[in-house]
């Protein structure tokens, strides 16, 4: 069994000098809700013991402020892959985690965030708001193995809920 938690950045400042999507910041709004969900993860026991992160400056902040927020010790790896939105990419990301790694958090982009959670657990039609937070079981023992329908969702939670 491996536990695979799917985060997407939080929300970004559209109004802010930046140069190209990719150099987009956050927001004070998204500042608030990483730093949120990073104690909130840490206090239920929920810290992944590695993150892959899109390395694009929303999601890369995102996962900084959750961790620094939580005192996370989890390994970081930041994948230009992610960066894309496309679910494969993050389906073969997965593929290539280590067996031994128990818990993963991937912090990415729509729709890769709800289009992932939904092949994972069968079916389930989800909408990821920014900052939220999908944990899923899943039905494997190595990374290697993900395959569609291999997930049952223990929870989802959007920031507002914190």
């Amino acid at each position: 069994m491996k536990t695979l938690y799917l985060f997407r950045h939080a929300k970004s400042d559209w109004d802010a000098e930046f140069g190209t999507d990719f150099e987009r910041p956050l927001s004070r709004r998204g500042r608030r809700a990483a730093t949120a969900m990073g104690e909130f993860l840490a206090s239920a026991g929920r810290i992944p013991d590695v993150a892959l992160c899109s390395s694009a400056v929303r999601t890369t902040k995102t996962l900084d402020r959750a961790a620094r927020a939580g005192a996370w010790s989890t390994e970081i790896e930041h994948r230009d892959e992610l960066y894309t939105g496309n679910p494969r990419h993050v389906l073969k990301a997965l593929g290539e985690v280590s067996k031994k790694v128990g818990s993963l958090m991937v912090v990415g982009h729509e729709t890769a965030m709800s289009e992932t959670t939904s092949l994972l657990v069968g079916s389930a039609q989800v909408r990821f708001p920014t900052a939220a937070v999908a944990c899923m079981e899943l039905d494997i023992s190595r990374w290697r193995d993900i395959a569609p329908g291999c997930g049952t969702l223990i929870f989802f939670l959007p920031p507002r809920l914190l």
